[in-house]
């Protein structure tokens, strides 16, 4: 039986044992997901920033997903329910309607209503509830795959990513490929049969690819769970990689729900930071922003049900994300934008970022060059950072499971299973183990563990990202003269042209912290800053020493070396 409201219809499953399995099966799946190390590791992971600008409020990735998990269930829940009301609406109509008609004709009609009256009664809710379980397991899986210190680790990465050329491991990455995405998913990406194509890094297909290993891991029962629907809806929650609209409903809603929480819960501690008073912000944001989080989101799922039922699916462009993607242009324009010394703007990442993106660059080349190392560690050995609020993240050490099963990723790259242990760390693990591999560097010589970070090497990173912006700008001002027709301009006009857009930038990005958020800035630059500095040096310092006692301690005669 169908079900359906405006343009939109589900198919309603009709076969309660059927129902039921279906039911406990995507219920234990999502025990699974919630218990298993990818998804408790996502409450060590900072979601925006990469450490807090306030003591109080940083959001973790793991709250993110829960997060994107319940709105993503709301919106499919207050879908259903419309689509049940108006079936039972038509019924009552229906019945109203056939008083008129001859006994017999009435009769039938009547206990055809009666059928279809009884159909919604008796497999409405299991449906609902099967329907809602998917979106669930697909919020709390989207972000499975991200990085460490929020956004910084992803561009590491993918450079990383690219600068595999051995054939090879790029076969093997590629062949991997197709068994995680698909074929078809492949083809798009532009990786053919001669695995050929290039090679990057996209959070959605690591998510994919963690959840296959939980889904495999425990067993999923693949006749009750439709797990290429689940990677759909994983995959098609970024529009980086995922360009056009799923074709399934409820990865239609995953991708909004992202949006919903990107913009009304994520924004919302940086937001904390900004004396609204004395920023120049339009008087109906002003008061869209003096609403609770709750009514805001409760606002966007509604836009999003009345989109689906209206137009029978919801689009990247449809009320709802055209209203979303505007809450996200106020709030970046003059709002959630820190200049840093260098004039480039950036969310309130903390002045470590440099180092944060050098030290998971140094862990990548290292385990790659050295994948016999990679560490199995222990839910014991994670400690809980402070700065997250939410109680869930694993903090005693009662649970003894094991944070990255190296046995998983024999069959993947090397790549792969040195991206997959990278990203299984959290914020703190991430900075232990680079300074216990950095005091085996010392300790140990030379082929062991890795160099400290210098700040030749930061000041070597930050040149690059300026350079980076200032081409990005130069070939976006040559675009625009090409199309109004200015082929003459030099390239000296040309660089005053872009040495303003970024003046421009600057000064339209400025924005004023309030006085809490401006003491948080200055204690984390005047001690965090600095220490960091000094620990680097000192840590460096020490290998320089280290080297040079064990040159000076060697053997020189080659009977000594013998011995």
């Amino acid at each position: 039986m169908r079900i359906r409201k405006g343009k939109l219809s589900i198919e309603l499953i009709e076969n309660t044992d059927l129902l039921l399995e279906q039911f406990y099966e995507l219920k234990r799946l999502v025990t699974e997901i919630t218990k298993s190390p990818e998804y408790r590791a996502l409450y060590g992971k900072t979601q925006v920033s990469e450490q807090p600008m306030l003591n109080n409020g940083v959001r973790s990735r793991g709250q993110h997903s829960m997060n994107v998990a319940i709105i993503s269930k709301e919106i499919i829940e207050g879908i259903y329910d419309e689509l049940r009301k108006s079936a039972l609406e038509y019924i009552k109509l229906k019945k109203t309607s056939i008083l008129s008609a001859n006994p017999e004709e009435k009769e039938r009609r009547l206990e055809n209503l009666k059928r279809d009256e009884q159909t919604i009664s008796a497999y409405y809710d299991l449906n609902k509830r099967i329907a809602s379980l998917y979106a669930m397991i697909m919020g709390l899986s989207h972000d499975l795959g991200h990085t460490p210190f929020g956004h910084i680790g992803e561009n590491v990465i993918n450079d990383f990513m690219l600068g595999i050329d051995d054939k090879e491991e790029r076969k093997k990455i590629l062949q991997r490929r197709k068994m995680y995405f698909g074929t078809a998913y492949e083809e798009k990406q532009g990786h053919s049969d001669d695995y050929t194509g290039s090679l990057s890094f996209e959070h959605n297909e690591q998510s994919a690819i963690l959840f296959q290993k939980i889904a495999e891991r425990c067993g999923v029962d693949k006749k009750l769970v439709d797990v290429k629907k689940i990677i759909l809806g994983i995959l098609a929650h970024s529009r980086n990689r995922y360009k056009e609209i799923p074709d399934d409903l409820i990865a239609q809603v995953i991708r909004q729900a992202d949006k919903i929480c990107y913009i009304n819960y994520d924004f919302e501690e940086l937001r904390n930071a900004i004396d609204f008073r004395k920023v120049n912000v339009k008087p109906e944001v002003k008061e869209y922003l003096r609403k609770s989080v709750g009514r805001r989101i409760k606002y966007a799922e509604d836009m999003i049900v009345d989109e689906a039922i209206e137009k029978g699916s919801i689009s990247d462009n449809g009320p709802a994300m055209s209203f979303l993607k505007y809450l996200e242009k106020v709030y970046k324009e003059p709002i959630i934008y820190q200049l840093d010394e260098f004039g480039r703007s950036r969310l309130l990442k903390g002045e470590n970022c440099e180092r944060e993106e050098i030290i998971i660059q140094k862990l990548l080349q290292y385990y790659y060059r050295n994948p016999g190392q990679i560490p199995t560690r222990n839910y014991g050995d994670l400690d809980r950072n402070e700065n997250f609020t939410d109680r869930s993240y694993p903090h005693d050490s009662i649970s003894r499971t094991v944070t990255f099963r190296k046995s998983e990723w024999d069959e993947d790259s090397i790549a792969q299973e040195v991206v997959s242990f990278v990203i299984s760390l959290t914020n703190k693990d991430t900075y232990n183990l680079y300074h216990e591999l950095v005091n085996s560097r010392i300790q140990k010589g030379k082929g062991y563990g890795i160099e400290p970070i210098t700040q030749e090497e930061i000041q070597a990173r930050l040149k690059m990202k300026r350079e980076d912006e200032y081409t990005n700008m130069m070939m976006m001002v040559m675009l625009e003269e090409l199309k109004e027709g200015n082929i003459m301009r030099s390239i000296e006009e040309l660089d005053k042209i872009v040495q303003q857009r970024l003046k421009e930038i600057k000064k339209q990005n400025n924005m004023i912290l309030s006085p809490e958020a401006e003491k948080a800035k200055k204690r984390m630059i005047e001690v965090d800053i600095p220490k960091q500095a000094a620990i680097d040096q000192e840590l460096y310092q020490a290998m320089v020493e280290a080297d040079s006692k064990r040159e000076n301690d060697s053997p020189t005669n080659p009977d000594e070396l013998e011995k």
